[in-house]
């Protein structure tokens, strides 16, 4: 408890061990600890479902994403957590965008008062059937295998039902604060993701400030009780997490300044 404590301290100080933005892991990859009712991480890199080259991660970097659907049209969601407002943008003028100097800025400065989160806006879902093809190139099948020998119980409704899946890119310090939904993967194809679960209400939960503003102001604050009961880890390519059903979860994004993170998520 002590150990974890500090390696908290650690990770929200300046000057701590760990890279800018990333953290301890709590999150198990043990599969005997797997359990639809908690945080676990699978390790494997994304395959292609067709089991040919190019590799889902090598048609999943900015660079070809921009060479292959550049012009296609995404919404942006505004990133409190409500995701209250949405913007049109295409790949190419988005993922250009996320190099600009100060965006990590605009990010970690945005504390829901003064500049609300709900101004910036970020890739995460809503498609159009233009990446259908993408989409099928996705093998799953090693994540859906890690929830065979899950304890705990499936929620009701999802044991059958068809994934779906959102897909999209952040800046360095993007992200989306505490919120819920049903359970699934999110799997990092390109940079580095921090995620922080909680099982009930986050602790000084901050609706319309930033995940960043939060991990950088709020986090380092808490009692080393109210830390204790978050679960958090970054991820990195070939690395996804099991968001369990209901549970409140926080990411931002950490690929480095200059840099853009890639992910795919799977929605059971």
């Amino acid at each position: 408890g002590m150990q974890l404590a500090l390696a908290y301290i650690l990770a929200t100080s300046p000057g701590g061990e760990f890279p800018h933005g990333h953290g301890p892991c709590t999150i198990p990859r043990d599969p005997s600890d797997f359990s639809w009712n908690a945080p676990f991480i699978v390790t494997q890199p994304a395959r292609d479902r067709a089991g040919e080259r190019p590799h889902f991660r090598d048609l999943t970097t900015p660079e070809e994403l921009i060479a292959r659907y550049g012009g296609a049209e995404v919404t942006l969601s505004s990133a409190n957590t409500f995701s209250y407002s949405r913007r049109e943008s295409t790949v190419e003028h988005y993922l250009t965008s996320l190099s600009d100097v100060g965006v990590a800025d605009m990010w970690m400065l945005s504390d829901g008062l003064s500049s609300e989160a709900g101004d910036l806006y970020y890739w995460f879902g809503e498609h159009t059937p233009a990446w259908d093809e993408l989409f099928a190139r996705y093998d799953y099948t090693h994540l859906l295998d890690a929830l065979a020998g899950a304890g705990g119980t499936c929620p009701d409704g999802h044991e059958d039902r068809p994934p779906a899946f959102s897909f999209g890119a952040g800046a360095h310090m993007s992200g989306v604060p505490f919120h819920q939904h049903g359970p699934g993967f999110s799997e990092v194809l390109h940079g580095a993701k921090r995620w922080i679960f909680s099982r009930n209400e986050p602790p000084r939960w901050m609706p319309n400030a930033t995940a960043a503003y939060w991990l950088m102001n709020v986090l380092p604050m808490l009692s080393a009780e109210a830390r204790l009961s978050l679960q958090e880890c970054t991820l990195n390519p070939g690395e996804s997490v099991f968001f369990p059903d209901q549970w409140y979860h926080a990411t931002i994004n950490v690929p480095g300044a200059g840099n853009s993170s890639v992910f795919i998520s799977t929605f059971l």
